[in-house]
């Protein structure tokens, strides 16, 4: 068992990349949502690469916070735009049903703004 974790660990160790807070800027397609960062010596996606994706978003936000599944489509979209795929190719369909409807509307349930209006 110690073997397949000091294994497991060495495997990890060198392929991950890191980055810290400071590493993350706007992103290119949605500015003020979705920030990213750059991995040095990620594979590169080739330029004809099209992208459709779905998200599914049920559950609601924190009060005054902005919805953690609405914020990785904004990352997806700006990863991907950053990383050179052309906008015209990434597809993304956002499905908000359930408590995270709530989200969409300007109107909060507390006395704090919607964050995701």
């Amino acid at each position: 068992m110690l073997r397949l974790m000091i294994f497991a660990c060495a495997l990890l160790g060198t392929s991950a990349a890191y980055a810290g807070p400071d590493d993350f800027r706007p992103g290119p397609v949605v500015a003020i949502y979705g920030t990213v960062a750059d991995v040095e010596g990620a594979a590169p996606i080739a330029q004809d690469t099209t992208f459709r994706v779905v998200f599914d978003v049920a559950e609601a936000a924190e009060a005054s916070a902005v919805n953690r599944r609405l914020e990785s489509a904004a990352r997806f979209l700006n990863m991907h735009a950053r990383a050179g795929v052309p906008r015209e190719n990434i597809h993304l369909a956002i499905v908000v049903h359930g408590p995270a409807s709530r989200d969409l509307t300007s109107v909060s349930n507390t006395d704090e703004p919607n964050a995701n209006a």
